[in-house]
C-alpha cells in the first residue's frame, strides 16, 4: 500500500476481540498496522504476521528523510494488544513490542521480492520466519491453501515455506497458476 495511511485497519468493537492472523504487510504509508476503537474488555491479538516497513513516502517528500513506516498505532480505545511470533522488519525506530513470545525483532526476513511494486511474500530459504510461528487450532492451510505447518511448526505470515497443494500435483506440467 502507497497511501497517506496505512495498510491495515483493525477495528475494535467494545467487550470484542479482534484477530489480526498470518499476514504479509508492507507499506510505504504510514503505518503497517493502525487500530482503534475497544475499551478494557476488548482484545486485539496480532499473530503470526511478517511486517515489512519502507520509507514512508508521504513523509521523505516533505522533507523527514529516511523516515519509515511505523509497525503498529492505536488510534483510540483501550483495547488488550497482544503480539505473538510476528516478524517486524524496517520499521520507524525498530519498533518491536518487548516481552511479547516468540517476536522477530529487526531480522531481515527473507522473502522473495521485498519491493512494494513486486512483493512476493514467499520465505526464501533461510528465512527466521520458518517454523517460528505457533500452531493455532483450526489453522490448517496457507494462503495458497497449502497445508500448514509444513516442517515442525507453522511460518510466520500468510505463505508456508516447502508446502504443495493438492492443486499443485494435480496439474499437467504444462499449466500453472499465476497469483499476483
Amino acid at each position: 500500500c502507497r497511501a497517506l495511511g496505512n495498510t491495515m485497519l483493525g477495528g475494535v468493537a467494545a467487550c470484542q476481540t479482534t484477530t489480526i492472523r498470518h499476514n504479509n504487510i508492507i507499506v510505504e504509508g504510514d503505518c503497517l498496522i493502525l487500530s482503534g476503537g475497544g475499551n478494557s474488555a476488548s482484545r486485539l491479538n496480532i499473530q503470526n504476521n511478517a511486517l515489512v516497513g519502507q520509507l514512508d513516502w508521504r513523509s521523505n517528500l516533505q522533507g523527514n528523510i529516511g523516515e519509515l513506516t511505523c509497525g503498529q498505532y492505536q488510534d483510540g480505545g483501550t483495547p488488550v494488544t497482544t503480539f505473538t511470533a510476528n516478524s517486524f522488519w524496517n520499521v520507524k525506530q525498530n519498533q518491536c513490542p518487548s516481552g511479547s513470545p516468540a517476536n522477530i525483532c529487526g531480522q531481515n526476513p527473507k522473502l522473495k521480492n521485498m519491493t512494494l511494486a513486486n512483493f512476493d511474500a514467499e520465505p526464501l530459504d533461510g528465512s527466521p520466519l520458518i517454523d517460528r510461528a505457533p500452531v493455532l487450532s483450526g489453522i490448517t492451510t496457507d494462503f495458497y491453501l497449502r497445508p500448514r505447518p509444513f516442517g515442525p511448526a507453522p511460518d510466520i505470515g500468510a505463505i508456508e515455506k516447502g508446502a504443495t497443494s493438492v492443486i499443485d500435483s494435480v496439474l499437467p506440467p504444462w499449466l500453472s497458476i499465476v497469483t499476483s
